[in-house]
């Protein structure tokens, strides 16, 4: 299955990603800065950056990994991060 991880460099997304690897899942990473891509190519995911508070960047995230969906809707697993006061997940 291919599975979209928001925050796979935080602490939860650096436990969960190399189970999803492991169990065979086509892993696609997200984080917010470039300097964690290698990273996230090292941990066997397909790396990308994006801000997951950002509406535009997530939508594109998603366009590009395409996560299997399922009846309950995509894939997506998001580890931790903080909404920010004004920011479109906090309306």
């Amino acid at each position: 299955m291919r599975v979209l991880v928001a925050g796979a460099t935080g602490a939860i997304g650096k436990q969960l990603v190399p189970r999803l690897v492991a169990a065979g899942h086509d892993v696609h990473g997200m984080t917010r800065g470039g300097s964690k891509q290698m990273m996230l190519y090292e941990m066997g995911t397909v790396p990308v950056v994006a801000d997951a508070l950002d509406p535009d960047q997530v939508a594109q995230v998603v366009g590009r990994a395409s996560p299997h969906r399922a009846r309950s809707g995509y894939n997506v697993a998001s580890c931790g991060g903080q909404r920010r006061p004004g920011s479109a997940l906090s309306r």
